[in-house]
């Protein structure tokens, strides 16, 4: 079932080649470009472990001076700053603008991508929704025959690039007229495997000590496990595009292309099948007549083929001698016309015909040759110059299918009913000198019938009836050919529905052991075939990488099965190559969905499938670029949910899943780019066209919305951090402001001065407020300010100049600096100095933020009851010493200043109703001072 590429395979550069439609646009530009480039670089370029995360900026020693908080040019208590990183730099990639610290001695190792997705695959995207399944866990899970070659993922991304470039361009109106067709698709895949094969010898050869002469056994083993993978991959776009050359479409390069019916897909895989024999058939009298073992045929057109078709099957019956001479029983043409039909051929079929003499023809008697002839004259006559029955149908069908209307009636009703009284009469009597011709003629009498079930014997039906195959049939291809054939030219849509759900329901109950090839190939490894019992369980990849199933079941309409069988047993090769099917399958209007009888209702099975191999794939890649490229195309569910993503719109679904890749990948400087000194993002490298990926596929208000989701869904998941980066990325300065303030109330008090963690976080989280407020808030009226103002959440920079100086505030009573911190706490007004200024002060804690309000503000007050204390009693300790009587007078007039402040504190904490325990142990201190 696995079939060659054919003649002319490796052709169709496609976007991988530097042109969609040529022209030498297409991936050779933009994005895929870029792709292109950094697939190559990382080919020849280290990978960087990144071990300690998206690192931060580490926080350098202190760095004492004062600056102002609160609004801009609003005054305020000076703090000392903790720390300024200015040593730290960046690590992994990570670490720059507000949260980061300077780039002072890292900022090479900042430039690094941090391009690692997940240590583990799957970590992002997948399991989402409802029905998503992780496919990338059974990619990691099974043992392929061959590694997967590493060029071939970037340049599969390059090509998925260029489709969202066409996408792009079909949404804005400008660039290319139509999105990328799944033509063009197929043929940019077709140029990387065929590329593809040859890269992956050299490399295994290189690898394996080959050297460039020739390759070790183990590298052979590889290269020819690589190469059946591939033919495998190439067969199934094959039959893509024969589906696809069956499906109407409204406009040019398959733009408006209509949902595929059963039919036309039952004609795209009968075309598939017929072209693939017409291949082999030419492949083997072409070899013979090379090696002189045939003798002479026939030139072009369909006599010259009923000529290739005579001498096949004198190969095939062994009547060819060395020297190319014929020699035996005459062949009774019945096999040859078989052989005509079963190419779709039906002009070789009646130039067969037309060479049997009138007398002694071969033909048994019961079969009347006129009748034969008519029926093939009529199929010839539509066929007309092409190759095929089903290549004329499909180019005669335009927009409309109305070729496959035409052929369901060239055919006189009277000449089938002739042909069906025929097989019923074959079918009594068994005639020809023997049983092998007697099956060729049946088959051909049953083919003939044009799937009327009424030809069905006593015994049970044949092939075209949908339940069996004539004893002609000697290959899987030619089983499904037959029942295909009937499927056909049923009645109605109903009936081929029903034979070709009977035919995929036979492949999948003979099971994947039934296809799969357990051989060795080039000496590599057995398989065994225990574990292959089922659709979808592998310990290990088969050695046709799945393909040897998943192919009949493509052939059957079974794409859903086809598909998740490859995903599960192909390894990392398998998901790539289903991932890439699947978007061929569905950008040519074909539902990823298994046909069956009944047929269920519209479902979202199809988008749902979809979305599970483009999450699953894409949390297999090692850089966030190609990846967001596969996540946009995911699509919302519903019966037409697929066909979204190819039309310019980007899903809300693909939206979550990049949200989660924003968050999973930390590669926000890539994504997103970076916050200027404005306040806007700008790209690191000065480019002036977008400032991150993001920039490439969303508009700047929805990549706003996308980074303040992900950094909602980083919260979510405990990472503080990365959540304030990304609200500063997102421009949303109300939010980060918050989480800031937050984050350092939280933090104001550290009561175990041994918890490491926590001093470093406190350290980290005040290095970032100090940058924040050194580049947004400090000088005049800016961007920040402005988006502030115009939520009318300026009261959020009052509350972090308060933290901030409260902060400083309980370093300095750490540090018992009683005078310093009494300083500080008295210019911030947070406490009455004069009995009328309590109720105000009351008023102004009930309207105080409510981090602040709880322990944050009851440790304020016993540390400034402290600090009145101490100094209290620093003060009277002076008294009875050598001063003057001023001096004296002095002390005792700030003693009473103390003892008053102490009092208005006590009256102030009573009405604040403020803990217990803290109005206690203020009212003692106060007490003791006496």
């Amino acid at each position: 079932i696995v079939g060659g590429p054919g003649a002319g395979g490796a052709g169709g550069a496609g976007a991988a080649g530097g042109g969609v439609g040529g022209g030498g646009e297409g991936a050779a530009g933009g994005l895929a470009a870029r792709l292109a480039q950094e697939a190559q670089a990382a080919a020849q370029t280290p990978r960087v472990a990144g071990a300690s995360g998206r690192g931060r900026g580490d926080v350098g020693p202190a760095t004492p001076h004062a600056l102002r908080f609160g609004p801009s040019g609003a005054p305020t208590p000076a703090y000392e700053r903790h720390g300024a990183a200015t040593g730290g730099g960046n690590r992994g990639g990570g670490g720059r603008g507000l949260l980061g610290g300077a780039d002072v001695g890292g900022a090479a190792a900042g430039r690094d991508l941090l391009t690692s997705l997940s240590s583990t695959p799957g970590r992002f995207g997948a399991g989402r929704a409802a029905g998503v399944v992780n496919f990338a866990s059974d990619a990691a899970r099974v043992v392929p025959p061959a590694p997967l070659n590493g060029g071939s993922i970037g340049d599969h991304a390059t090509l998925v690039a260029a489709l969202n470039d066409s996408r792009r361009g079909a949404g804005d109106g400008g660039g290319r007229r139509h999105v990328m067709s799944a033509e063009q698709l197929i043929d940019g895949i077709k140029g990387i495997v065929s590329s593809g094969v040859a890269t992956y010898c050299t490399n295994a050869s290189a690898a394996a000590g080959g050297g460039r002469g020739g390759t070790s056994g183990t590298s052979a083993a590889s290269i020819a496990a690589a190469q059946t993978v591939d033919r495998g991959y190439f067969t199934a776009l094959d039959v893509a595009s024969s589906l696809l050359l069956m499906t109407p479409s409204t406009g040019a390069n398959g733009a408006g292309r209509r949902t595929s019916s059963c039919r036309s897909q039952a004609l795209g895989s009968l075309h598939h099948l017929a072209e693939q024999y017409r291949s082999h058939i030419l492949a083997t009298v072409g070899g013979s007549v090379m090696t002189g073992s045939s003798s002479s045929v026939g030139g072009g057109g369909s006599d010259g083929f009923a000529a290739h078709v005579a001498a096949f099957v004198d190969l095939e019956l062994g009547r060819v001698s060395s020297t190319g001479a014929t020699s035996g029983a005459a062949v009774s043409p019945w096999r040859r016309i078989y052989h005509c039909l079963r190419c779709g051929d039906l002009a070789a079929a009646l130039a067969t015909l037309d060479r049997i003499p009138p007398s002694g023809n071969g033909l048994d008697g019961a079969a009347d040759p006129a009748t034969v002839a008519a029926a093939v004259k009529c199929l010839s006559a539509f066929q007309g110059a092409k190759r095929s029955i089903w290549l004329a149908a499909a180019e005669t069908s335009g927009a409309s299918g109305g070729g496959i209307e035409s052929l369901l009636s060239s055919v006189p009703s009277d000449v089938v009913t002739s042909t069906i009284e025929l097989y019923h009469a074959a079918t009594v009597t068994a005639t020809g000198d023997d049983v092998d011709d007697s099956a060729y003629r049946m088959a051909c009498l049953s083919l003939l019938c044009l799937g009327s079930t009424s030809r069905m014997n006593d015994g049970g039906a044949d092939a075209a009836g949908g339940n069996g195959a004539s004893s002609a049939a000697s290959t899987v291809e030619d089983y499904l050919y037959e029942g295909l054939w009937a499927s056909f030219f049923q009645q109605n849509n109903d009936a081929t529905v029903s034979v070709v759900a009977s035919l995929g329901e036979a492949v999948r109950h003979f099971g994947p052991s039934h296809f799969e090839d357990d051989g060795d190939i080039g000496g590599g490894r057995p398989l065994g075939t225990a574990s292959r019992t089922a659709i979808g369980i592998a310990n290990q990849t088969p050695l046709s990488g799945g393909w040897a199933f998943a192919i009949p079941l493509m052939v059957c309409q079974q794409f859903e099965s086809a598909l998740t069988y490859l995903a599960k047993v192909g390894g990392p090769a398998g998901l790539l190559q289903a991932t890439h099917l699947a978007l061929v399958l569905r950008l040519g209007g074909i539902d990823l969905v298994d046909l069956r009888i009944p047929s269920p209702p519209a479902s979202s099975g199809g988008s749902i499938l979809l979305t599970s191999f483009l999450s699953s794939y894409a949390s297999t890649l090692t850089k966030a670029a190609p990846a967001l490229e596969y996540l946009v195309l995911i699509p919302d569910s519903g019966p037409n949910g697929g066909l979204t993503s190819f039309t310019g719109t980007i899903s809300r679904t693909a939206k979550l899943h990049v949200q989660s890749l924003i968050v999973e990948s930390g590669a926000f400087e890539d994504l997103a780019g970076v916050v200027g000194p404005d306040g806007n993002r700008v790209s690191p490298t000065g480019d002036t066209k977008s400032a991150g990926l993001l920039d490439v596929h969303f508009s700047a208000s929805e990549v706003s919305d996308l980074l303040c989701a992900a950094s909602d869904e980083a919260l979510r998941r405990g990472n503080d951090r990365d959540a304030a980066e990304l609200l500063s990325l997102a421009g949303r300065y109300a939010g980060l402001l918050s989480l800031l303030n937050a984050e350092l109330a939280s933090l104001l008090v550290i009561e175990d001065p041994s918890d490491q963690e926590r001093l470093e976080k406190r350290a980290f989280w005040r290095t970032a407020g100090d940058n924040f407020h050194s580049i947004h808030l400090r000088g005049g009226q800016n961007h920040v300010l402005a988006n502030l103002e115009a939520e009318n959440r300026m009261d959020l920079t009052s509350t972090f100049a308060l933290i901030m100086n409260l902060m400083v505030f309980f370093d300095r009573c750490q540090n018992r600096d009683w005078g310093g911190a009494w300083s500080l706490i008295d210019e911030m007004g947070l406490f009455p100095s004069e009995e009328d200024a309590i109720s105000p002060k009351v008023a102004n804690y009930q309207a105080l933020d409510s981090a602040l309000k709880g322990k944050p503000f009851r440790h304020a007050v016993v540390c400034t009851m402290e600090s009145l204390y101490q100094q209290h009693s620093a003060l009277k300790g002076r008294l009875g010493g050598s001063q003057t009587s001023q001096e004296a007078g002095a002390i005792n007039q700030h003693l009473g200043d103390l003892r008053k402040r102490a009092r208005l504190l006590v009256t102030f904490a009573g009405l604040c109703r403020l803990d217990g325990a803290v109005s206690a142990k203020i009212a003692r201190m106060e007490a003791y001072m006496v």
